[in-house]
């Protein structure tokens, strides 16, 4: 089956900034994704990045 989302070596920098780094996942059709994290550790930017915020 061809997954429904795959990211690899994900790299976000803003401001010159590295925010994230690779970040590497597959889901199918069907999964969950959880994502947690310590406060700024960029999950939002993350997921606003996989939006096309």
């Amino acid at each position: 089956m061809v997954p429904l989302l795959t990211v690899r070596d994900l790299e976000i920098v803003l401001a010159a900034k590295p925010i994230l780094s690779g970040i590497s996942f597959e889901l199918d059709h069907g999964d969950i994704l959880g994502v947690a994290g310590l406060r700024s550790a960029g999950k939002s930017v993350l997921l606003q990045t996989l939006a096309g915020i």
